[in-house]
């Protein structure tokens, strides 16, 4: 297996738990598969923080993400 199908494996076996990542990324399909909030974040000052549908909504208008479940 890829290093990528590892990941997804990981995440998606631990995406009902209690358990909090903090993830940087630049892939969307990532955060809206896995992420349930995310932070935004340009050049160094939020731009967003919350709901992981507004914020990519947001995002998708303009710039750069993190990602927080």
């Amino acid at each position: 297996k890829s290093f990528r199908h590892k990941c997804d494996a990981y995440f998606e076996s631990n995406k009902h738990t209690d358990k909090t990542f903090i993830i940087a990324t630049h892939s969307l399909d990532f955060v809206k598969k896995f992420c349930d909030k995310a932070l935004w974040l340009s050049r160094g000052n939020q731009v967003a923080f919350g709901d992981i549908h507004q914020v990519l909504d947001d995002y998708e208008k303009q710039g750069s993400l993190l990602c927080a479940e």
